[in-house]
């Protein structure tokens, strides 16, 4: 039904996008190409019962790695998630290389990936070091819970990120990365 979505409603741009899911250590999404190239932005994640099975660190990241070497990924979502586990340094410099964000969740601190902590606290030092952009969000399932970023945002707070690498701080940041993305 995206043709009967607006590019912008009461001044406000809307993305078409989606976020799927990795369904093999091929780095295969769960949503055909053809509707994925229809699409502004697309972020992709490791989620259960969607046919890759919670493995160990080497194949989750081949997972996550061939995702993003598709081309077809502009954000890895909730990366830090303790019951996926990933080589944060191979998934920074991967991102680095593929020009794929990584997202920094609320929802992670406190909601259904409980124990993301540490691992999100490597993943934005190893985001500071290697200069990526990242996305901050709230995993709303709920309309009360939209835009809840205050852990996340002190995180970045404590470490100074650069706004010109976080993607929802400036809408002109984040249309900039998506051009050079969908080139």
């Amino acid at each position: 039904n995206l043709p009967s979505v607006p590019a912008e409603m009461e001044g406000v741009r809307i993305l078409r996008g989606i976020e799927t899911n990795i369904t093999s250590t091929s780095g295969t999404l769960d949503l055909q190409d053809e509707y994925l190239l229809r699409l502004d932005i697309v972020l992709v994640g490791l989620h259960f019962d969607t046919g890759l099975t919670r493995s160990e660190i080497q194949s989750n990241t081949k997972a996550v790695v061939k995702a993003m070497e598709s081309g077809k990924v502009d954000i890895i979502v909730h990366p830090g998630n303790p019951q996926w586990p990933l080589d944060y340094e191979m998934l920074v410099q991967c991102a680095k290389s593929n020009n794929v964000a990584l997202e920094l969740n609320n929802s992670s601190f406190f909601g259904s990936r409980k124990g993301s902590d540490e691992n999100c606290k490597l993943i934005l030092d190893l985001a500071v070091k290697h200069e990526i952009y990242i996305s901050l969000g709230s995993d709303s399932h709920i309309a009360d819970n939209i835009g809840n970023l205050g852990i996340v945002e002190k995180m970045i707070e404590g470490v100074n990120y650069p706004a010109e690498k976080i993607l929802n701080s400036d809408e002109s940041i984040l249309n900039s990365f998506l051009a050079r993305r969908h080139l």
